[in-house]
């Protein structure tokens, strides 16, 4: 018995089926059923964690290939990193950079970060307070940082009982409110004080009206900078009543803080000390103070041109060497210029002794005039 031999006419004419394996790129996009994504660099897109290891993550976003999360970006997100396992829906930002196979590379925190800062944009529009932590200080205030996006309270932005104590609250939880916020600069600026004194900065109409020119205040500095120092002061908003005060910012300028010649406010001041101070002057319109230390001592000038008339020859100290001369200390808070014409050769350094004779005072123009006195004055020999 022998086999019957098959011919191409007995097999069926109908198509044979296609297997997994030789489905292409055309059959993929053909099927109404798939979609091809193919995220660009910069895009948050959201994906499925296939694998983690101590290297890496893979994850699937529908791309030709799948993306990994590796070296630096892995190392910036280990904190997340810690809780995933495969399965788990993870947003992911696509960097320029891609594999030498064409995989993408992503990173977890700048996705993380990126819907971060849309929150805070969001939270700055309800003027909603949060709750930061503190990581470092400097002289400019404190950095902190909120669910991994870093932001920085001024110094002149605490409140008077945390102003001038900042070491002391590194590593600490801080409820804030949101004064400026730049997703594009990475700018995040926040205050303490416009919630610690919430209800006195309310006040702060009210305090206005109780405030005149000439009135002598108190208050907590909160700043310093080189050309002055700033003032929480504090205005009593009913008679016998501490609790229920008003604050204003005031500025005493470097020329309002003493009579004497102040080179560094940080060896007088330091942040957190309570001062009184002579107001100036008022800017409703900010509701800001221009103050005075200085105008709550005794003027100098008032007793120095009876004390010390001209032609009187006192002794004096060298504050300043300029070009055009020597300015002199001849009294506390009073200086006097010898002009460079009567210095007649003589040089001098800052702290040297020296005797003057005044050849005129400017009481209006607080200026005195000297020359030197006879013992001061070089001698030549021919």
């Amino acid at each position: 018995m022998t086999a019957k031999k098959t011919t191409n006419n007995d097999k069926k004419t109908q198509p044979a089926a296609k297997t997994a394996s030789a489905l292409t790129m055309a059959d993929l996009l053909a099927d109404n059923d798939y979609e091809l994504k193919i995220p660009k660099p910069g895009d948050v897109v959201t994906g499925t964690v296939v694998s983690v290891n101590r290297k890496m993550v893979v994850v699937d976003i529908g791309a030709k290939t799948e993306g990994l999360v590796v070296d630096k970006e892995y190392q910036l997100a280990e904190d997340l990193i810690a809780d995933l396992k495969p399965g788990d829906k993870v947003d992911v930002y696509v960097l320029e950079h891609q594999g030498d196979a064409g995989q993408l590379y992503l990173s977890l925190k700048k996705a993380t970060l990126d819907k971060m800062w849309d929150k805070v944009v969001e939270i700055h529009a309800k003027d909603e307070p949060i709750t930061v932590k503190s990581i470092d200080t400097n002289r400019g205030g404190m950095v902190v940082v909120y669910e991994g996006v870093r932001g920085f309270i001024p110094t002149s932005q605490f409140g008077r009982e945390s102003s001038g104590k900042l070491e002391s609250l590194k590593g600490k939880e801080l409820t804030v409110k949101i004064l400026e916020v730049d997703k594009d600069k990475g700018r995040f600026i926040l205050s303490e004080r416009l919630v610690s004194e919430e209800q006195e900065l309310a006040n702060a109409e009210k305090a206005l009206s109780k405030i005149s020119p000439e009135d002598v205040v108190e208050g907590v500095i909160t700043g310093i900078k080189p050309f002055g120092i700033f003032v929480a002061v504090e205005v009593p908003l009913e008679e016998g009543n501490d609790d229920n005060i008003g604050v204003l910012e005031g500025l005493v300028h470097i020329s309002e803080i003493s009579w004497d010649k102040i080179d560094d406010l940080n060896a007088l001041f330091q942040k957190g000390q309570r001062v009184k101070a002579k107001v100036l002057a008022i800017n409703e319109e900010h509701g800001k103070l221009t103050l005075s230390i200085k105008q709550l001592q005794d003027d100098p000038w008032d007793e120095f041109v009876d004390k010390f008339p001209a032609g009187t020859t006192i002794q004096g100290t060298v504050s300043k060497v300029v070009p055009f001369g020597v300015f002199v200390t001849i009294s506390p808070g009073v200086e006097g210029l010898i002009h460079e014409s009567k210095l007649e050769g003589a040089t001098f350094v800052a702290s040297d002794k020296v005797s003057v004779v005044i050849d005129s005072v400017d009481t209006d123009q607080h200026r005195v005039r000297l020359s030197l006195a006879a013992t001061d004055v070089p001698v030549t020999y021919k």
